[in-house]
């Protein structure tokens, strides 16, 4: 079964940072999609339910620190967060980054030792509007097409999906690239094309928020039913 992971379940800031977070833009950021990937959490449990497979799930905002960037990228700092001191900003690394890092290696470690593969499925939501431009994908199925065996069980997700539901725009890379920066990205540094997939689903936050183009419990079913279990 794959390793799953929620990098953006949550809007939480810890007591200690809530100082740095009282004002109205940044109260207004963190309950926006900015804050958090709305709908990403109820999925991925309800994927984590039909698999049997336990879920890793973040327990702070990504406007605290952005798990779903490498250590250098200076993106994992947002607005609020980027004037930390030093010693800030290392303790959210070793306290928040550096257990979930060390906590997906070991449970692709044991996939790998055991069935000689691991496939990381990492779940996230994105809004239908960004910077003025409405995107019309409803589902992206994020990877990178360099790596071969992680393509072909992209590309047979979506092959199922597209035949499940005609009607739904499903894409390959969007509205993201698979290949940019991110936790999956920093996966395929380590481990090799023959031993590891790194996945990210993105669904559309119209679904959760406003049901639609489908109602939530029915998108929720089509994704349960057509994740890949290898």
């Amino acid at each position: 079964m794959p390793v799953l992971s929620c990098e953006h379940a949550s809007n939480a800031i810890p007591d200690e940072f809530q100082d740095r977070f009282s004002s109205d833009a940044a109260k207004s950021a963190l309950a926006s999609h900015r804050g958090w990937d709305p709908g990403a959490l109820p999925l991925a449990e309800a994927i984590a339910e039909k698999l049997g497979a336990p879920l890793l799930r973040a327990d702070v905002s990504r406007l605290l620190i952005e798990l779903n960037r490498s250590p250098e990228n200076p993106e994992r700092w947002s607005e609020f967060s980027e004037n930390f001191s030093e010693s800030e900003k290392h303790r959210l690394h070793e306290t928040h980054f550096v257990p979930w890092l060390g906590e997906l290696h070991r449970r692709i470690d044991v996939d790998i030792a055991e069935r000689g593969f691991a496939l990381h499925l990492s779940l996230h939501s994105f809004t239908r509007s960004l910077n003025g431009q409405v995107r019309d994908v409803d589902i992206g199925i994020l990877f990178d097409p360099a790596r071969n065996r992680e393509s072909d069980i992209a590309s047979d997700w979506i092959a199922r999906l597209r035949l499940a539901a005609p009607d739904l725009d499903i894409r390959a890379n969007e509205p993201y690239r698979g290949a940019d920066d991110g936790i999956t990205t920093l996966l395929r540094r380590v481990y090799p094309n023959e031993r590891f997939g790194g996945i990210e689903l993105e669904v559309c936050q119209s679904f959760f928020l406003e049901d639609r183009p489908w109602p939530w419990s029915r998108l929720v079913a089509l994704i349960v039913n057509s994740v890949p279990d290898v």
